[in-house]
Order: structure tokens, then sequence, then C-alpha cells
């Protein structure tokens, strides 16, 4: 395993050095190719996150930066390091597909395994049901250790009695759109060029995309006394024009009276702090006594 790994992080220290002059193919090379090697290693091998160790620092430390053609923050990479439905690129830390991988593949293969074993006779259904269940746990896994990384937002508490997941929002700021009132946004990446979306022209997709966004988390952002903005975009990059168009004006109307009252004392009142001999801060009831 050792010499496998070696052998990988020298792989991904020439695909490094052939990103700098093209990252497209650099970049399919590691997603297509080097990725689903040691990730098919991964699922036959267990306990061996700590040996791929040096891969993971050369991804970090040597991909990245090359592919992005500069200096890559520690946040920056670990947002690479995210599957591509939640935004990242799709590169996997190699230390963390090892804890998944080998429990994944057991599951996933457990129908199999007993037949060729004797134990049961092999049922094709009962293989794709044990196959679609170690998915979705290993999805949930991923998605877990996410939430831990990077504190998204909770908007309802999970309720296990109930069999409700809860729901996470992508990024939370306060004021926003109201003073102290906390705005809530959640992304959705959607391809515009799907075969499903054929018939449908793309701004329509993206529209479509945001009312569903907001029929699984407006009303619970409401009752939480917080305001919802879904964040709907396109792979190529085509964003949902209204939310664009009320951020662009509204951070335009912000500046606008941020530069007014830095320049106008009737806006901004005065910087010190005028006492009269009345008791009275800044004259504010003078006017009644003249």
């Amino acid at each position: 395993m050792k010499q496998k790994v070696e052998y990988w992080t020298e792989c991904v220290t020439k695909v490094s050095k052939a990103a700098v002059r093209a990252p497209q193919a650099a970049f399919s090379t590691m997603t297509k190719s080097l990725q689903c090697e040691w990730e098919f290693v991964q699922r036959v091998v267990p306990d061996c996150a700590e040996t791929f160790i040096p891969l993971q620092h050369a991804i970090s430390d040597q991909f990245f930066p090359s592919l992005l053609g500069g200096v890559v923050t520690v946040e920056e990479k670990r947002l690479f390091q995210l599957p591509t439905y939640l935004a990242g690129l799709g590169i996997y830390d190699p230390t963390e597909t090892a804890v998944h991988a080998y429990k994944t593949s057991r599951q996933g293969t457990a129908t199999v395994s007993e037949a060729i074993k004797g134990v049961t006779a092999f049922q094709h259904e009962q293989h794709l049901e044990s196959l679609t269940t170690a998915r979705k746990m290993s999805t949930k896994a991923k998605e877990d250790d996410f939430i831990l990384k990077f504190e998204k937002p909770v908007v309802r508490e999970a309720d296990v009695k109930n069999a409700d997941g809860g729901l996470r929002l992508d990024l939370g700021i306060r004021g926003v759109w109201q003073p102290q009132v906390e705005a809530l946004f959640d992304v959705k990446v959607v391809d515009t060029d799907a075969p499903s979306h054929r018939t449908r022209s793309p701004e329509a997709i993206l529209e479509s995309g945001a009312k569903e966004k907001k029929r699984v988390y407006e009303q619970a952002v409401v009752e939480r006394r917080g305001n919802f903005t879904p964040i709907v975009l396109s792979v190529d990059g085509l964003l949902r024009e209204k939310p664009y168009s009320q951020t662009c004006g509204y951070v335009r109307a912000r500046l606008a009276f941020a530069i007014i009252r830095a320049t106008s004392l009737c806006l901004r009142g005065s910087r010190v702090k005028w006492r009269s001999g009345l008791g009275m801060d800044d004259g504010a009831p003078l006017y009644s006594i003249l």
C-alpha cells in the first residue's frame, strides 16, 4: 500500500506541473483517472487512512495552487475538497474517503458475499437495495462531516422519532436586508444543459430551482424570524437575475447613503458631543427654550 501511495503522490506532482499550462486537462486527469484508482483500493483495504497522508499533502500543497495559479488558503482548500453539488471541485481528501469507502463497499456487497459463501441464495433485487442503502448512508456521513466542518446554520433541528432530518442552510448573515435580522442563503447549482431541461429556457430552469428552495426552507426561516434568499445558478455561471439585481441595487443604495452620511453634517450629525450649561446633550431640546 505504501508503494502505491508513493506512486500516486508522484503522479499528482507531475499532474500539478502540467496544470500550470493545461488546467482543464489536469483537472480531468485527477477526477476521472487518478482519484478513481486510489478510491478503488480504499474499498478493499480497511484502516488505511493514515497511509494516504502524503498524497493528501501533495493534492493540497501542489495540485490546488498549480490548478488555480496562485496561493490557496486553508479554507479554500477545504471548500475545493467538497463534492460539486456542494459547490466544490469534487477532488476529495483521500484520508477522509478511506474512512467511508471500505465500510460502504462491505455494506453494498453484503448480499453477493453471503451468496458466494453459500449462506443465502443470491437475490438481485436485494443486492440493488443493499447498494442503494450503502450509498445513501455514505452520502449522509459525508454531509454530516461537512456540517461539522463548516457549521451550517440550523433552521430546524432533526427529529429522530418522526424521521425528520432537520433543515440546514449554507450561509447565514445578520443585517443584510434588514438591521439585526438574520438573512439565510442556500445555494443550488443546476445543469441547464441536461436532457430533461431541453424544452425549457435557462431562466425558467433557475426560477423553478428557486421556487423549490423556497418551498422547502422559506416557511421554516419565517418561523425563525429571518429572511430567506435562494442563490440559484447554472454550471456555466448563469445567475438567477432577480436576486442578483436586488442585491446590486441594495449595495449601491447602501454605498450612496454611506458616502452622503460621511460628507453631510445634516445626516450624520456632529462627531463632537456638545454639552450646554443647561444639562442638555447636543442641544436637542434647545428649540423649546428659545
